[in-house]
C-alpha cells in the first residue's frame, strides 16, 4: 500500500475514533441481530429496552448488546433497570443459570448503549428476558426470546474466526483492500471443500462479506467485527480462537486508542488467542520480537497437496442441526442419499484450479513466502503478520504455512483450554478432594462396637442387678436411636460445618510481553452450602468441570426463567451462587485470566550458574531452572525481593526435585458408563498449559523454569475457605 493510501486511511481512522458519541464505542454490533423489545406498551412504562446479539459461536463468552430510549426522546431523570437473562437450550442442562444485572442510565440520555458477557456453556435456542424499573415490576416486562432464529444456531465448528476489516463508506475512496475472501481458510482451517468456482479468481467486498455470515459447509465459522465495535474486555473476543486483523487500522488503535480496546485485544491473545494481521508490510506493529518464518516452516507444493486429502470427494455440503443428534454434514442425511446426489472429487476440481492458474494453488518459492510472514508469541497465544496487502483467498501454501506454524491445536478452542463444558471431562476425577463427602468407616466402626457392647453384656449386667431386666425393652430402642442420630451427625461432622477448596493454579509468565497468564484448577466443597457464593473479578473466565455430559435429552429445556445456577454482575466482579456452589457435593471449575503485570520470578548469569530474584509478595519454595546448555539449576525458599544463587541439580527431573506429584492431571480415568439420556460422552483433552507443564516436569526444556509458591488467595472466589493439597506452579521463559 502506497503512503498516499495509508495517509487517507488514517485520516479516515481518526475520523472514526474522534466521531461524536464514541463514548458508545463497542456498546453496539452493526452484525448483530434484534432479539427482543420490551415492554409491549412501551410509552405507559415511559421506556424501551431493544436487545440484540450476533451469530452463536461455541464456548467461551457470548456479547449480549442492550439499549434504552425514552418515548419522549430523552430520560427525564435518572434510571435505574435491573435485567435478567436466562439462556436456555432444548433440553434441560445441569448448568442453566440466570444472568442478572443493573443499567444505569443518566438523565436527559436519549440512547443508552451497554454490552453484557454471558458465558455460553450449551447451545442456547430460546433466552429468557426480565427487565425491572426501579426495583418494580414492569407490565410487559417479560420475554422469550428464539435463539434459533439467527443464522448460526449451535456452533460445534472446532475453530472460530473473527474478522476485523473496515467497512466504511469511503472504502474506494480510501484504497483499503476488499473484505476478506475467505475460501481457502474454509479449506484450511475447517477442513472444507475446495471451492469449485474455479473461475473467480476473487471475491468482491460485497460477496465477500455474504459469504463471512452464511454458515459454512466446513468445521469453522467466521464473525464480522466492525472495527468501530470492538470490545473493552477480552471477553468479548473468548469464543474466537482466530483474529483476522487489518493491519493499518490495528496500528491506529494501538497508537490512538481507545486504549481499553486494544488492551482488551491483546489481553485475548495472552489468554490463548491468536492474531493474524494482513496488510502489515512495513508498518510499526505494537508488538516486539516479531521474526520472519525459516524456510522449513513454509509448506512445499507436495505436502500441500497431502494436506488438501485430494483422494477424497469434495463435500460441498451444508452443516445441519438435529436437536437430537447434533449438528452433521448433510450428505450424511438420509434424504439426501435418496435423492441421488453425487458430489465431485477434490482431485478434479483441483486440476481444474491449476488449469486456470487460480491465486488458490500459486506456488510460491519458500525463501520469498518465509520473508512475508513473521510471527512470535505472547503470553498462551500467537501473533502473525503478513506483508501483502490483500492475501485473500491466498493461496494453500501461503494459509496452511500459517496455520501450521504454532500447530493445529492452537487454532481449536476445546484442545487449547481443554475442556468443552458441555461434555465434560474425564479428568474431573484427577482433582476432587479426597476423603469427602464419604461415610467415616472407623468412626463408625467404634460407635457400633460400643453400642453392640452397651446394649448387651453391660446393660444386661446393670438391670439384672438392679432387678430391672424388663426396662431392656425401653433402653436398647433407646440406646439404638441415640446412636444412630450419632452416625448421622459424626457423618456430617467428619466433612466439617465449612467450605474446603483443592486448588491447582498454574501462572504462565511472560515477562518480554509483561504477562502473567493465570490458568487455575478448582474444587470446592461446602457443607452446609453458601449463600454468597464464588466471586470473581469481571475479567474472568470461568467454566464448570463435570464428570459427565452437561444435557438431559430426555427433559425438555426450561422457558420460564426458572434456573437452579445465578450469576450476577457488578461494576467489577461476577457472583456465581446458587447450585454453582451447591451443599454436600464437589463442583469444579475452570479459570482462566489473563493479567498485565511485572514478572514474578526473575534469573541473572553469573561466573558460578544462574540467580534467581523473587519480586512476588510470596516467598518461592523450590525453583527449578534450565540454562541455555540445558544444565538445570535448583534452590528452595527464596523469599519475597531476595536474590538467591541456585546450585546445579543432581536429580536430573525437575519433577523429583520439585516433589509435587499433584501438578500433573492424572493419564489414567475413570471410563464410566455412558447414560442413555446424556448428549454425547465426556471427553479426555488435556489443556495446551497442562501438556507443557506434564512435558516440563519429564524435561525441562532449555532457558525455561518452574517454582512453587503459595496460593494467590484473591483469586479463589470464596474467603474463610479450608485448603487441601493444593499447588501454585509459575512457569515461562528465562528474563
Amino acid at each position: 500500500m502506497n503512503p498516499l493510501t495509508r495517509l487517507s486511511l488514517m485520516l479516515v481512522s481518526v475520523t472514526l475514533l474522534a466521531m461524536p458519541g464514541s463514548e458508545l464505542y463497542a456498546q453496539s454490533d452493526p452484525n448483530a441481530h434484534s432479539l427482543a423489545t420490551l415492554p409491549a406498551n412501551f410509552r405507559k412504562a415511559g421506556f424501551s429496552m431493544t436487545v440484540h446479539m450476533s451469530k452463536v459461536a461455541g464456548n467461551g463468552y457470548q456479547p449480549i448488546y442492550l439499549s434504552f430510549a425514552s418515548p419522549l426522546g430523552s430520560f427525564a431523570t435518572d434510571r435505574t433497570f435491573d435485567v435478567t437473562l436466562s439462556p436456555h437450550g432444548n433440553s434441560i442442562s445441569d448448568v442453566d443459570f440466570s444472568y442478572r444485572f443493573r443499567c444505569q442510565v443518566k438523565q436527559k440520555t436519549t440512547l443508552a448503549r451497554f454490552v453484557v458477557y454471558v458465558p455460553y456453556y450449551v447451545p442456547w435456542e430460546t433466552i429468557f428476558i426480565e427487565v425491572r424499573d426501579d426495583g418494580r415490576t414492569v407490565d410487559g416486562g417479560k420475554q422469550i426470546a428464539f435463539v434459533n432464529q439467527l443464522t448460526v444456531r449451535h456452533a460445534d465448528q472446532k475453530t472460530s474466526v473473527g474478522i476485523i476489516h473496515p467497512t466504511l463508506k469511503q472504502l474506494p475512496a480510501s484504497g483499503l483492500p476488499a473484505f476478506p475472501d475467505i475460501r481457502t481458510l474454509i479449506t484450511v482451517l475447517g477442513e472444507g471443500p475446495i471451492d469449485e468456482a474455479v473461475d473467480v479468481p476473487r471475491l468482491s467486498h460485497a460477496e465477500s462479506l455474504r459469504r463471512v455470515a452464511q454458515v459454512q459447509p466446513a468445521w469453522v465459522q467466521f464473525r464480522n467485527i466492525a472495527p468501530e465495535s470492538m470490545h473493552s474486555s477480552w471477553l468479548g473476543y473468548s469464543q474466537l480462537d482466530v483474529i483476522l486483523i487489518h493491519g493499518p487500522t490495528l496500528e491506529m488503535l494501538a497508537s490512538s486508542g481507545p486504549q481499553d480496546r486494544f488492551d482488551a485485544l491483546r489481553d485475548w491473545i495472552a489468554a490463548g488467542g491468536n492474531l493474524w494481521i494482513y496488510d502489515a508490510g512495513g508498518l510499526a506493529l505494537p508488538f516486539a520480537n516479531l521474526k520472519p518464518v525459516t524456510v522449513g516452516q513454509v509448506v512445499t507444493p507436495s505436502r500441500v497437496k497431502g494436506k488438501l486429502k485430494l483422494q477424497d470427494i469434495n463435500d460441498t455440503t451444508d452443516l445441519e442441526y438435529e436437536s437430537w443428534s447434533g449438528i452433521s454434514k448433510g450428505s450424511s442425511n438420509w434424504q439426501w442419499k435418496q435423492n441421488n446426489n453425487t458430489l465431485s472429487s477434490r482431485q478434479t476440481i483441483f486440476e481444474k484450479l491449476v488449469k486456470v492458474n487460480h491465486p488458490i494453488v500459486q506456488d510460491i518459492p519458500a525463501k520469498s513466502l518465509a520473508l512475508t510472514i513473521k510471527t512470535t508469541s505472547l503470553g498462551r497465544g500467537t501473533v502473525t503478520s503478513i506483508d501483502d496487502v490483500d492475501p485473500f483467498p491466498g493461496s494453500f501454501q501461503l494459509w496452511q504455512t500459517v496455520a501450521g506454524l504454532h500447530g493445529k491445536n492452537q487454532l481449536q478452542w476445546v484442545e487449547r483450554n481443554g475442556i468443552d463444558v458441555r461434555y465434560g471431562n474425564d479428568h474431573y476425577w484427577s482433582w476432587l478432594i479426597e476423603a469427602v463427602g464419604g461415610p467415616p468407616v472407623k468412626l463408625f466402626f467404634l460407635i457400633n462396637t460400643v453400642f453392640i457392647v452397651l446394649v448387651g453384656p453391660l446393660s444386661y449386667r446393670f438391670f439384672r442387678k438392679n432387678q430391672r431386666l424388663y426396662l431392656l425393652l425401653f433402653s436398647a430402642p433407646a440406646l439404638a436411636l441415640l446412636v444412630t442420630t450419632g452416625l448421622f451427625i459424626s457423618a456430617i461432622l467428619a466433612d466439617g460445618l465449612g467450605t474446603r477448596l483443592r486448588a491447582r493454579q498454574i501462572t504462565w509468565q511472560d515477562a518480554q510481553s509483561g504477562y502473567l497468564v493465570h490458568n487455575d484448577r478448582l474444587t470446592y466443597f461446602s457443607a452446609m452450602g453458601k449463600s454468597s457464593g464464588l466471586q470473581f473479578a469481571d475479567d474472568t473466565a470461568l467454566f464448570p468441570i463435570l464428570n459427565k455430559p452437561v444435557e438431559n435429552r430426555y427433559y425438555g429445556g426450561g422457558r420460564s426463567g426458572a434456573a437452579a445456577c445465578q450469576i450476577e454482575v457488578g461494576h467489577d466482579y461476577q457472583q456465581f451462587t446458587g447450585q454453582f456452589l451447591p451443599s454436600r457435593s464437589q463442583v469444579q471449575y475452570l479459570r482462566l485470566e489473563p493479567q498485565k503485570a511485572d514478572p514474578l520470578v526473575t534469573f541473572s548469569k553469573t561466573s558460578n550458574g544462574l540467580t534467581v530474584t523473587n519480586h512476588s509478595d510470596q516467598p518461592l519454595y523450590q525453583v527449578v531452572a534450565s540454562d541455555s546448555q540445558q544444565q538445570q539449576w535448583t534452590t528452595q525458599t527464596v523469599a519475597p525481593g531476595k536474590s538467591v544463587p541456585m546450585s546445579l541439580l543432581q536429580s536430573g527431573s525437575a519433577a523429583a526435585e520439585l516433589g509435587v506429584s499433584p501438578m500433573a492431571l492424572a493419564s489414567l480415568v475413570p471410563r464410566l458408563r455412558r447414560a442413555y439420556y446424556s448428549r454425547g460422552s465426556t471427553g479426555s483433552q488435556v489443556s495446551s498449559i497442562d501438556q507443557t507443564l506434564n512435558g516440563w516436569l519429564s524435561r525441562l526444556p532449555a532457558n525455561q523454569f518452574i517454582a512453587t509458591t503459595a496460593l494467590r488467595a484473591d483469586s479463589l472466589g470464596i474467603d474463610d475457605v479450608e485448603i487441601e493439597d493444593s499447588v501454585h506452579v509459575i512457569m515461562g521463559a528465562l528474563q
